[in-house]
């Protein structure tokens, strides 16, 4: 999916250990964050972090 601005709050986030969305392809979110935008990387959980790290996902 090509990266770019968006009207709207954007909220990108992803997990170090993920081997299906390399860490490479999350960072490259980081240029098109406007203010009011969140970028956040969960240390462990891989692509289901969501589900194994709910807490750090909700804070």
């Amino acid at each position: 999916m090509p990266s770019y601005p968006v009207p709207l709050p954007l909220m990108v986030c992803g997990s170090t250990d993920d081997i299906i969305v390399e860490r490479e392809v999350l960072q490259g979110w980081r240029p098109y964050l406007m203010e009011g935008d969140r970028y956040w990387e969960c240390q462990q959980g891989q692509h289901f972090f969501r589900f194994f790290q709910p807490t750090l996902v909700a804070k």
